[in-house]
């Protein structure tokens, strides 16, 4: 839950506008106070795995948020705020202008996400293992026929038969899903000239 916390914590701050670096130097930060580590790490993991992960989720991040964020920034109202009746803590009022409200991503949102920052960026085995889980919990075309791109790569610059095998599979369960998509039956010719 911790890990979650944290992606989705990651995500707001990137929709936001803010730098996500600066969460990294948090954890740093948060990790080099002895006497609030002993205290911290005991329910939350540990900082270096925190780390990993952050690190992970910025890579990962859709390369559409900061614009988005700097959207955010410069269209929102300021929140105005008042010191609570304990004089030391601050009461923030909700924004009633907000028309959408924040919503978090779906499982088959993030594995989308995922799997097609993978492949976009060149990272074909790990775009092929997200777009198989996508596969599992989706019935859409689109995920085989990126399985089956990917796959093929893997093929071309390893010369390994089990991915060819692969794309095979994926582009006929694409096939299956809808055969009247051009870029689909593409895909069947460029893997039967291999």
């Amino acid at each position: 839950m911790e890990y979650m916390a944290d992606t989705e914590g990651l995500n707001l701050i990137i929709k936001a506008g803010y730098s996500p670096d600066k969460a990294l130097y948090t954890i740093n930060f948060m990790h080099s106070l002895t006497e609030l580590k002993q205290l911290l790490f005991r329910t939350h993991p540990m900082s270096d795995d925190r780390m990993k992960s952050a690190q992970e989720n910025i890579y990962y991040a859709n390369p559409q948020w900061p614009q988005e964020g700097k959207y955010n920034i410069m269209n929102s109202n300021v929140l105005q705020c008042k010191k609570s009746s304990d004089h030391v803590s601050i009461v923030i009022n909700q924004d009633d202008s907000l028309t959408k409200p924040f919503a978090f991503e779906t499982m088959e949102e993030r594995l989308t996400r995922l799997a097609y920052v993978s492949y976009t960026k060149g990272d074909m085995k790990n775009a092929v293992k997200y777009f198989e889980k996508l596969t599992d919990i989706s019935d859409d075309f689109a995920p085989y026929l990126y399985l089956s791109y990917a796959n093929e790569y893997l093929y071309q610059q390893t010369k390994d038969s089990s991915y060819l095998k692969k794309a095979k599979v994926a582009i006929n369960k694409a096939y299956a899903l809808n055969k009247n998509n051009t870029d689909i039956t593409d895909q069947i010719k460029s893997i039967e000239n291999l």
